[in-house]
């Protein structure tokens, strides 16, 4: 890419990271398991998806890195303070240019964390509640989860 910079992460040895958010594993040569050698590393990508974490990492010698922790440190230095956590600006995960990305106390993070669940979760208690309220009908009174349907009613297993 065009004005893409590279710079080595000074807490793991061999590993570039870019200003775009890719990761690259310096070239090297190294034994293949039956004999020979071949070429390693020496491709930029962007990692691999946690969904878990929800974040894009990297797995070297046994231990995951996460992406936009590298790319932080690479391009803003290491960590200014104990406990100090990486933020992305517009709040995308996915997102890990260096721009995208500042270092920030754990607090201010979680605020930003609270209000976006807060947020989401909202409708999908709604739902829940409905659901909850739907099965507490008393035996002569139909539950209104249970009624007919424009589509078909509506199973507990799906049809076969």
């Amino acid at each position: 890419m065009d004005g893409e910079i590279s710079r080595d992460v000074p807490s793991v040895p061999g590993i570039l990271v870019s200003s775009e958010g890719h990761v690259m594993t310096i070239p090297f040569r190294g034994p293949m398991p039956k004999g020979g050698e071949r070429a390693y590393g020496g491709s930029p990508y962007f990692g691999v998806w946690n969904k878990q974490a929800g974040r894009f990492i990297i797995v070297i010698d046994g231990h995951s890195y996460k992406i936009h922790q590298l790319i932080a440190e690479a391009f803003h230095g290491p960590a200014p303070f104990d406990g100090a956590v990486v933020m992305h600006l517009d709040e995308n995960a996915a997102n890990n240019r260096a721009s995208n990305l500042k270092w920030e106390r754990v607090k201010k993070t979680r605020m930003h964390l609270v209000f976006w669940l807060s947020a989401a979760v909202a409708p999908a208690k709604t739902i829940r509640s409905l659901r909850v309220a739907g099965t507490k009908q008393s035996a002569n009174k139909p539950s209104r989860l249970s009624e007919e349907r424009p589509w078909g009613p509506m199973r507990s297993t799906p049809s076969r």
